[in-house]
């Protein structure tokens, strides 16, 4: 019977995470495997199961799953001349006329969420970037190390799609 390459089967998985010490996780599981004694290849699946529950709840959700810099498109009802501004800065990010899409950062550093102010002739929009869904992945699923690593890389915050500045 074949046995089957973890690292093949979880490739996909594994190069979108990016951490390294996944793919070190899946070489030693597959290290062990060829020492084991014949009654434990009848354990094959336990083992698998075992190794894919530990890589799963070390590796981080969102930042798997999400993205640290978001394309938000700015719309209004007739093209107006505005400047998106980094509150926390107060630097100018971008400069433009309506409708534009934007790439914006949605963390300001480590736990910080990322705010900038949309200003136009009509006045000044907020734009805020709130928690991303997946970052609870972390708590749900047991990624102890996502719970760190998703701050530090902007994952933990997600900018909407888009945003209508007629006021």
């Amino acid at each position: 019977m074949r046995r089957p390459d973890v690292r093949k089967f979880f490739g996909k998985f594994l190069a979108a995470s990016g951490n390294s010490w996944c793919y070190f996780l899946a070489d030693f599981y597959l290290f062990s495997r060829k020492l084991t004694s014949s009654y434990q290849n009848k354990m094959r699946f336990h083992h698998a199961v075992t190794i894919t529950t530990v890589a799963l709840a070390l590796c981080n959700c969102a930042s798997i799953v999400s993205k640290s810099d978001y394309p938000v498109t700015i719309t209004n009802s007739k093209p107006t001349k505005i400047v998106v501004k980094n509150k926390a800065t107060n630097g100018v990010v971008h400069t433009g006329t309506t409708p534009t899409t934007v790439t914006l950062s949605a963390s300001e550093g480590y736990f910080k969420p990322a705010k900038y102010a949309i200003v136009s002739p009509k006045g000044t929009s907020s734009l805020d970037a709130t928690m991303d869904p997946w970052y609870m992945g972390n708590i749900v699923f047991g990624g102890i190390i996502g719970i760190f690593i998703d701050p530090a890389t902007g994952a933990m915050w997600k900018l909407p799609k888009s945003i209508d500045i007629n006021q």
